[in-house]
């Protein structure tokens, strides 16, 4: 019972640590945004793209 504990753990942890299933996000200058820090950025801008940590990227700002 154990073990199947540890499996499941290990899975959640590998699909956390894959964003998107594996698709590498693309940078957000390609997006045609700006990483800002999410207090800046409205919702409705936000691109889903890779930014540093603690910002966004952001499409106006």
């Amino acid at each position: 019972m154990r073990i199947l504990y540890l499996l499941f753990a290990v899975l959640l942890f590998v699909l956390q640590a894959a964003p998107g299933h594996g698709q590498p996000y693309r940078s957000c200058l390609d997006m045609g945004g700006r990483c800002v820090r999410y207090d800046i950025c409205h919702p409705n801008f936000v691109i889903n793209a890779r930014c540093p940590h603690r910002t966004v990227c952001c499409r106006r700002y």
